[in-house]
């Protein structure tokens, strides 16, 4: 019964909240987890395209952090981690590929991800952790104008700007 269950059931009457699909999710990738304040900044500005009556809706827009493993227990950024983690609940981590000192994203866990997290998206936009995009102008001038299946527009990393990650 829903006494007893680590998966209880919804008591008799009670019906379970809809998860909305939204219709953007933004997949960050890069961002290290030293990084903790730019990751707040673009919580908050993600925040404020809804908070300020942009026209979008809290439920139409997702987003989450695409993070390497966590620090290793030694490591003093272990328990500042663990806490964003568990407070925010828009960190994921996954095994990255490495190559020399660099990290590799495997940016095709993305769907995946946004399957398990949300149940789907309209669509997906990947973004290196360093960047602004108007989310007001993609949901009301740009997506609309897209078809919509296996669309890529358009991939922009510039390296020579920042240097590598």
């Amino acid at each position: 019964g829903h006494r007893n269950s680590l998966c209880p059931e919804l008591p008799p009457g009670k019906r379970a909240r809809a998860r909305v699909k939204p219709t953007l999710a933004i997949c960050i990738f890069g961002s290290k987890w030293r990084d903790a304040k730019l990751r707040r900044h673009l919580r908050n500005s993600l925040k404020s395209c809804s908070s300020q009556r942009l026209g979008v809706a809290k439920d139409r827009v997702s987003h989450f952090f695409v993070m390497g493993p966590l620090p290793l227990p030694e490591d003093s950024l272990r328990a500042a981690a663990v806490k964003e983690v568990l407070s925010q609940k828009d960190l994921v981590s996954i095994r990255q590929v490495n190559r020399t000192d660099a990290a590799v994203y495997d940016y095709s866990q993305a769907w995946r991800l946004v399957e398990e997290l949300h149940g789907g998206a309209d669509y997906l936009l990947f973004l290196d952790h360093r960047s602004f995009v108007n989310i007001p102008l993609l949901l009301h001038a740009f997506i609309p104008k897209l078809p919509p299946t296996k669309v890529l527009q358009g991939c922009l990393l510039d390296e020579t700007l920042f240097g590598l990650c």
